[in-house]
């Protein structure tokens, strides 16, 4: 692949993608980044950072499902890289797509993509692969799981088979949170399956954390490790979220990095190998330290978020080269990271995970500086003035020595310049929370 000057198109529209777009307008060998659709911020992408010098960075109006426009756009505009963010586009096959129409583009085919988009499909295939995971039951109909609900004694965990922008998951403790959650995936089919399915997991406790490695041709090379916060309120308490914070570099010795590669992701390459799916792009592994051994909480098909807003920062390396590379088969995937740590705090609505009101009005008193950077997660312009667009609104990163500095001024950032009604922000990210130790069912 020629990387002379080229041309990068970055499909999604949340703060992954600004993070994406920031980090990869600083290659020299990119000339312009676009995203569609992409959010306000991306246009501020190219701002500098530290020192770092950027290319141009274009939003453009396009879904990132209507395909064949992405498609048009990139032929008139010789795009000759396509990064996909979000996994909607990816289990819809973009990757496929635009691999037939001669395009370079980033990220696991449609099959390979299983993965994240059946949970179903990712149990049998861990299943098969004697991967360490929480044992199932696998229910398609509300009144089977809810018989089944009568024998349960405590903690369980129930997830929707289908992509559910990171809400699809239910921690129950109580006979009410179990029947609510099942109500959910069946009577309500809030996340619009065409066949709802109920996977009910045993519940792990321990610590969580996300592995990311890039892959191709079964050639694992281990990214990043980072702890997420899916929990809506500090303390950790609060609904399940698609996520308020991470930090990174989350710290794993030698011997569990090839724990991982050994017992978890290349099982998982062979068996897909043997069911005729060749996975090329990244895999991240949402995974759990347990007194028994690191297990699989669930595998995913892109970059996390706000994960990738926390590791980007702290990449030294050129994260265009280490892309084009490995979609090239490359040998060479080089990474690089600064001796440092990571806080990223999203700031969102008060009311996020539920249903956010839309168009309040957003006040940024000054863009970030000193090892600290804003991106953009749902922001729009209304009428000329910056406007929320949904429940998470930002992710503010800084970088420093420990985590407890990077979070202080995170937060600072947050606290002196960001300013709309109902704005929220965890004020514990850095602190490493476990999984809290299980209660029994309120039977009656």
């Amino acid at each position: 692949m020629n990387l002379s000057k080229s041309k990068v198109l970055i499909v999604g529209s949340g703060g992954r993608e600004h993070a994406l777009a920031w980090s990869i307008s600083q290659s020299n060998l990119v000339e312009t980044v676009y995203v569609a659709p992409g959010n306000v911020g991306c246009t501020w992408a190219s701002h500098s950072f530290d020192g770092r010098e950027f290319c141009e960075c274009k939003r453009i109006p396009i879904p990132q499902l209507d395909f064949e426009k992405l498609l048009i756009f990139s032929k008139s505009n010789k795009i000759s890289f396509v990064m996909v963010g979000d996994a909607l586009p990816l289990s819809l096959g973009i990757v496929d797509f635009f691999t037939k129409n001669g395009i370079n583009i980033f990220g696991p085919t449609a099959a390979a993509s299983q993965i994240e988009s059946s949970k179903l499909y990712a149990k049998k295939v861990m299943y098969k692969a004697n991967i360490p995971t929480a044992s199932s039951k696998i229910f398609n109909n509300y009144d089977d799981a809810f018989q089944y609900g009568k024998l349960i004694d405590k903690t369980i965990v129930v997830k929707s088979d289908i992509i559910s922008g990171g809400k699809g998951v239910f921690i129950c403790n109580t006979d009410e949170e179990y029947i609510n959650a099942i109500q959910i995936i069946f009577k309500e089919n809030r996340y619009n399956a065409v066949t709802p399915l109920a996977i009910v997991e045993e519940y792990l406790v321990g610590v969580e954390f996300s592995f990311f490695a890039f892959v191709n041709k079964n050639k694992i090379i281990p990214f990043c490790a980072a702890h997420d916060y899916k929990k809506a309120f500090s303390g950790n308490i609060g609904l399940n979220t698609a996520g308020v914070g991470a930090i990174a570099p989350f710290k794993l010795d030698n011997d569990e990095i090839k724990y991982i590669e050994y017992n978890i992701i290349k099982p998982l390459l062979i068996q897909l190998e043997y069911e005729g799916i060749s996975y090329n792009g990244l895999i991240y592994a949402g995974l759990i330290k347990t007194v028994t051994g690191i297990k699989v909480l669930e595998f995913n098909c892109r970059f996390g978020d706000p994960e990738t807003q926390a590791m980007l920062p702290l990449l030294n390396s050129d994260l265009f080269v280490a892309l084009s590379e490995n979609l090239s088969h490359s040998n060479t995937v080089r990474i690089d990271w600064a001796d440092k740590k990571c806080s990223a705090i999203v700031v969102s609505t008060s009311s996020y995970p539920n249903p956010s009101i839309k168009g309040i009005p957003i006040s940024l008193k000054s863009r970030p500086k000193n090892g600290t950077v804003l991106f953009h997660s749902n922001t729009e312009i209304l009428n000329g003035a910056l406007v929320t667009s949904s429940g998470r609104i930002f992710t503010v990163s800084s970088i420093s020595d420990d985590f407890e500095t990077s979070s202080k001024m995170s937060l600072k950032y947050i606290k002196e310049n960001i300013v709309f009604d109902g704005m929220y922000c965890r004020n514990d990210i850095g602190i490493i929370y476990s999984s809290p130790i299980p209660q029994n069912f309120n039977k009656k």
